[in-house]
């Protein structure tokens, strides 16, 4: 229940798949674990989500 909720507000839970038809970074796409919803291309992280950097 929860996760539906997180994948409703956008957090969603990608995970990388590789497509064995595809060869080279063509057949990398990331799917969410939750939803089934397949991530296009690159989005940069929304103001609430880690950027990798540590605040001071």
């Amino acid at each position: 229940m929860i996760g539906k909720l997180l994948c409703a507000i956008g957090r969603h839970s990608f995970e990388k798949r590789v497509n064995p038809e595809a060869s080279g970074t063509a057949g990398i796409y990331y799917l969410c674990r939750r939803c089934g919803k397949e991530k296009a291309g690159y989005e940069p992280p929304t103001p609430g989500q880690s950027a990798g950097m540590a605040g001071g």
